[in-house]
C-alpha cells in the first residue's frame, strides 16, 4: 500500500470514529433566546431563520418548545458536524406534541433534496400518525421504516426514539417498543447510512428546493446520541411526558369551563353547567386512577363540547362588538358607514370590528392611467334595511371634471370555501383560516342601491380610474349614501399626479386567460370580435397581458399587441416526450420561422417568448432523460435559429439544460436567502422570473382564497426586492369549468360557486381554494374582478412606481450628479423592513404598502420637478 492510500485510510478511519464517538448533542427547544440556541450538551448550535414563537409552561417546563407551522415563517437548522454526521449505532429521540398526524409531518431531517441524486442521510416524520424514519442510499433509492400502526395521536405529548444499528431503525414510542417493516423491500441492506455534510433541519422537509412535510405543533426537546448505548428504547416511565400532557390539558379545559360558566347560568349561553361539571370529575377520576389512555380521550370529548360552547361566547362578544362599532358609526341615524383600504377583508367578527372606525374623508392619490381604490361599508341595526349611492363625480377648483366613467362600484359578495387541501399535501394542517366566506366577487354595476343585512354590514368596492391624459391637480367629490330618514355625505380628495404610468408593464406579468373556459359558459363556438376586445380591454386594464400560455400559435396577435401596447406574447407552446426526428425537426422550425417573420418584420420580437416543456424539471424519473433529450434537441436548434427568442421554462435551473433555456421561472421559494445558481444563471446571460400554482403554502404568498389580500400585493414589491424579471401564472379563470353547473343561479347565488379546480389528469377534485381564478363571469359574456385581483394590479403599479423612480433617478444623475435627490431616491428604492424581509417575511397589512407608495410618488414628483428646472 502506498504512503498517499495509507493516508486515506488513515482519514476514513478517523472519520468514522468520529461518527462512532459524537457523544451527546441535546437541544431543549423551550430555552431559545433570540434566533439560536445553543446545545444544553455538546457542540452544535442550532438556529432559526426567523424569531421562532415559544410555548412556554411554567409549572411543567418540559412541556415547552417551539411551535412549528407552515403558516411561521423561517426554519430550525444546524450545520453539519460530528456531532449530527451519524451513520451507524446512533439513537434519536424527540419530545414533542403533533397537533395534526394527517399526510406527512417532518420531525428533522439532514440532507439536501434539490440536488440530483437527493441525498437524506436521515430522516424522522410522521405519516397519517405512524412513526416513519428512512433515508436514501447512494443511488438516491429511498429505504422506508414505518411502525405497521398509527402511534402518534395528535394533541397529546410524546417520546419518540429510534435507535439505528447495522442500519436497521428500531423504534420507541412513549417507552414502548414498536415493530417496523423492512424498508430494504427486497434489497441489500446497507451496513451504515450514507454520509452527507448537509444541514440537519427540525420541524420542515422539502420538496426539491421548497420548503413542504411541515411539522404541526411544538418540539421541546431533541437528543442525538452515538453510541446508542446512552439511549434507552424502553423505559418504565416512558410515557410520563404523555401523562403529564394530560393532566395539563385537563386543567386548562378546567379553567375554561370555570369561565363560561357564570353565562351558562345567566343563560346568555347553552350548555349544563352541574353536567359538564360531572364529566370533569369523571375524567379526574381516571387520572387519579391512572388510566391515562380512557382520560386522554374524556378530555377530547369534554374540550370539543366546550368549545362549542366557546363559540357561542365569540358569537356574542361578536353581537355586542358590532353594536357599540354600529353606534359609533351611525352618529344616532339609521345607519352606520365606515371605509378601509382595498388591501383588507371584510370579516364578521369582533377582531375585525374592533379595526373599524367611522367613516372619514377619503383621500387618494394615483398618476395619470393609474386605479386606485377603496371599500365602502354601510351598516344596519337590529333591523335589514336597503341604501341608496350615489357619487357627485370628481371636480377641481377650476371647473375641471374627470369623465363619469372614471369612477365605478360595485357590492363585494362572499365566495364560500367549504373544503380545503391547503396544508394536507404539503405542509399545515387543514386551518379554519381557509375555509368560509370570503369577500371576493365584484358585481360592478353601479348600483343605485344596497341591501345591507340586520346586525352587519355589505362591504361596496369604490374604483377611480384616472384618464390618462387628466389634468394634474386636486379633485373634490362627494359619496351620498341614504335612508328614507337619514344620509350621510362621505368627501373623497383625488389628488391627481403629475406623471403619467407607462401603458407597457416594465416586466412580464404573464397571468393567463383560457378562452376556452369563456365558450363553454356562455356556450359559444367561436368567440365573436367584440368578445375577444371585451376580453383584452378588461385584462389590459388590470394590467395583463391577454395571453395563453399553452396557446398553439402567437398568442396574442400583432394587432392585440400593438394596440394595447403590450410586453408579452407567446410564440406557441409544445412538448415532446422524446426527439424528434431530423425531418420533424425541420417541419418544426419551419412552423416557427413561417409565424414568426411577421413578428420580426413588425420589429416585436423582443415581446415574444416561447414556452414549452411545461416545468420539466418536475418530470418523472422513468420519463426525465427522453423528454431532457428532445429539450436539449430542440431548444438548441431554436436558440441557434431565433437567437432573439426567449425560451421560458418554469422550472428551476437543470445544469444539464441550461444552454437550453434562458429563461428560468422557479417558485418563489427558491429565492429564499442567498442561492448560488441564481448568481450563476444571471452571469451566464439568463434571467429569471417566479411563479406559483398549488404551492407555496405559508409562510410563503400566493393567490388563493383565504389568504391576505396584501399577499397579491406584496408579492410584486418582493419581485422588485428580488430583481426578478418576470412573474407567471398559468391562469386566471380555472374554475368556470367547475361551475358550470350552476350557470342558471350564478351571480345571485353567489354562494354556489366551487372555488375548487378537477385535475386534468386524475380527474380528482382538488380544493386550494381560488387557485388559479382571480376572474368571475358575469351577465351575457361581462368579466368581474375579484378583490384578490384589484390588490394584484395595486402591487403591479407598486411595481411601476419603482421603476419610474429608478429611471428618473438615472436621467437626474446625468444632469444633476450632485442632487441630495439621488440619494434619497436610491434610499427609497430599497423596499423596507416593514414591507419585507424576505419570502417568507412580509407584511400582512396594507398600510405599509400604501405609505410606500406615497413615498415613491412624492419622489417621482420632486424629481420630475428638479428636472424640469434643469430643462428636462
Amino acid at each position: 500500500m502506498s504512503y498517499f492510500h495509507r493516508i486515506l485510510v488513515c482519514l476514513a478511519v478517523a472519520a468514522g470514529t468520529a461518527a462512532l464517538s459524537a457523544g451527546e448533542l441535546v437541544w431543549r427547544l423551550g430555552d431559545t433566546a433570540g434566533t439560536t440556541l445553543a446545545p444544553a450538551a455538546g457542540r452544535t448550535g442550532l438556529r432559526f431563520s426567523a424569531p421562532p414563537v415559544l410555548e412556554k409552561n411554567a409549572a411543567h417546563p418540559e412541556l415547552s418548545g417551539v411551535r412549528f407551522s407552515p403558516e411561521l415563517p423561517g426554519e430550525a437548522a444546524a450545520d453539519s458536524s460530528p456531532e449530527t454526521d451519524l451513520t451507524d449505532d446512533f439513537a434519536l429521540e424527540v419530545t414533542c406534541r403533533p397537533d395534526a398526524v394527517d399526510h406527512y409531518r417532518t420531525i428533522l431531517w439532514k440532507g439536501d433534496r434539490s440536488v440530483k441524486p437527493e441525498r437524506i442521510a436521515y430522516y424522522l416524520s410522521i405519516h397519517d400518525g405512524k412513526l416513519e424514519f428512512k433515508f436514501k442510499d447512494a443511488a438516491g433509492e429511498w429505504c422506508v421504516f414505518s411502525t405497521s400502526e398509527a402511534v402518534i395521536a395528535p394533541g397529546l405529548w410524546h417520546r419518540i426514539a429510534v435507535q439505528v444499528k447495522n442500519g436497521r431503525p428500531a423504534f420507541s414510542v412513549d417507552g414502548r417498543l414498536l415493530p417496523s417493516g423492512d424498508g430494504y423491500a427486497g434489497r441489500a441492506p446497507l451496513k451504515r447510512l450514507e454520509s452527507n455534510r448537509d444541514k440537519l433541519y427540525i420541524g420542515r422537509g422539502r420538496a426539491g428546493a421548497m420548503p413542504a412535510y411541515g411539522f404541526c405543533g411544538v418540539i421541546g426537546s431533541v437528543r442525538l446520541t452515538a453510541p446508542a448505548a446512552k439511549t434507552v428504547l424502553r423505559t418504565s416511565s416512558g410515557d410520563r411526558l404523555r401523562r403529564l400532557g394530560i393532566r395539563d390539558d385537563f386543567e386548562r379545559e378546567s379553567a375554561r369551563l370555570r369561565r363560561l360558566e357564570p353565562l351558562m347560568k345567566a343563560g346568555r349561553i347553552s350548555g349544563d353547567p352541574a353536567r359538564l361539571a360531572e364529566e370533569g370529575a369523571a375524567i379526574a377520576a381516571l387520572l387519579a386512577k391512572g388510566d391515562f389512555s380512557a382520560a386522554a380521550a374524556a378530555v377530547s370529548g369534554w374540550k370539543r363540547e366546550l368549545d362549542r360552547f366557546e363559540a357561542e361566547r365569540r358569537e356574542l362578544e361578536d353581537q355586542a362588538a358590532y353594536a357599540e362599532l354600529f353606534r359609533d358609526g351611525s352618529r344616532g341615524g339609521a345607519f352606520a358607514l365606515f371605509t378601509m383600504p382595498t388591501g383588507l377583508t371584510f370579516r364578521r367578527d369582533s377582531g375585525f370590528y374592533r379595526l373599524l372606525t367611522p367613516a372619514a374623508p377619503v383621500e387618494l392619490k394615483a398618476a395619470c392611467g393609474e386605479t386606485e381604490s377603496f371599500q365602502l361599508l354601510p351598516g344596519a341595526g337590529t333591523e335589514p334595511l336597503s341604501v341608496g349611492l350615489a357619487f357627485s363625480g370628481f371636480a377641481a377648483a377650476d371647473g375641471t371634471r374627470l369623465a363619469e366613467s372614471s369612477v365605478h362600484w360595485g357590492e363585494i359578495r362572499d365566495i364560500t370555501a367549504e373544503r380545503t387541501d391547503l396544508g394536507n399535501s404539503f405542509s399545515g394542517p387543514p386551518s379554519p383560516e381557509f375555509t368560509g366566506s370570503w369577500p371576493d366577487l365584484i358585481i360592478e354595476e353601479n348600483p343605485a342601491e344596497i341591501k345591507v343585512p340586520a346586525g352587519s354590514v355589505t362591504p361596496v368596492f369604490f374604483r377611480v380610474s384616472v384618464p390618462r391624459d387628466a389634468k394634474p391637480g386636486r379633485y373634490e367629490g362627494t359619496v351620498v349614501v341614504s335612508a328614507p330618514s337619514w344620509k350621510m355625505e362621505l368627501p373623497v380628495s383625488l389628488l391627481v399626479r403629475s406623471f403619467e404610468l407607462p401603458r407597457r408593464n416594465s416586466i412580464p406579468v404573464v397571468f393567463s386567460f383560457f378562452p376556452d373556459f369563456y365558450k363553454e359558459w356562455y356556450d359559444r363556438k367561436t368567440l365573436t370580435a367584440a368578445e375577444r376586445e371585451a376580453i383584452n380591454r378588461f385584462l389590459a386594464d388590470y394590467r395583463i397581458p391577454p395571453n395563453n400560455i399553452y396557446a398553439n400559435g402567437l398568442c396574442p396577435d400583432l394587432e392585440t399587441i400593438a394596440e394595447f401596447d403590450l410586453g408579452f406574447a407567446t410564440a406557441g407552446y409544445f412538448l415532446y416526450e422524446e426527439p424528434l426526428s431530423a425531418g420533424a425537426l425541420d417541419e418544426l422550425a419551419e412552423t416557427f420561422r413561417r409565424r414568426l417573420k411577421p413578428v420580426t418584420d413588425s420589429g416585436l420580437q423582443d415581446r415574444v417568448y416561447l414556452y414549452s416543456f411545461d416545468e420539466i424539471s418536475l418530470t418523472e424519473p422513468g420519463r426525465r432523460e427522453k423528454r431532457y433529450e428532445a429539450a436539449r434537441q430542440i431548444m438548441r436548434r431554436f436558440a441557434k435559429e431565433f437567437p432573439y427568442l426567449k425560451r421560458l421554462q418554469t422550472s428551476e435551473p437543470v445544469p444539464e439544460l441550461l444552454d437550453c433555456f434562458n429563461v428560468w421561472c422557479p417558485q418563489f421559494p427558491y429565492f429564499k436567502g442567498d442561492n448560488p445558481m441564481i448568481g450563476r444563471v444571471r452571469d451566464g446571460g439568463g434571467e429569471f422570473w417566479w411563479y406559483s400554482a398549488d404551492a407555496p403554502y405559508k409562510p410563503y404568498p400566493n393567490f388563493f382564497l383565504g389568504y391576505p389580500l396584501t399577499d397579491l400585493r406584496v408579492i410584486m414589491s418582493m419581485t422588485w426586492q428580488k430583481n426578478v424579471r418576470g412573474i407567471l401564472y398559468w391562469c386566471v379563470n380555472r374554475e368556470w369549468r367547475t361551475n358550470l353547473d350552476i350557470r342558471d343561479r350564478w351571480p345571485a347565488d353567489n354562494r354556489a360557486w366551487k372555488p375548487s379546480i378537477v385535475n386534468i389528469f386524475t380527474g380528482a377534485t382538488v380544493c386550494r381554494n381560488g387557485m388559479g381564478n382571480l376572474v368571475y363571469p358575469g351577465p351575457e359574456g361581462k368579466l368581474y374582478a375579484s378583490l384578490r385581483l384589484e390588490n394584484l394590479r395595486d402591487g403591479i403599479e407598486d411595481y411601476e412606481y419603482y421603476a419610474l423612480l429608478k429611471r428618473r433617478t438615472a436621467e437626474l444623475r446625468r444632469v444633476r450628479p450632485d442632487s441630495p435627490l439621488i440619494a434619497e431616491a436610491e434610499a427609497a428604492l430599497r423596499v423596507p423592513a416593514d414591507v419585507a424581509v424576505d419570502i417568507d417575511q412580509y407584511c400582512h397589512r396594507p398600510e405599509p404598502l400604501m405609505r410606500r407608495h406615497d413615498r415613491l410618488g412624492d419622489l417621482i414628483e420632486r424629481i420630475q420637478t428638479a428636472l424640469a428646472a434643469q430643462g428636462r
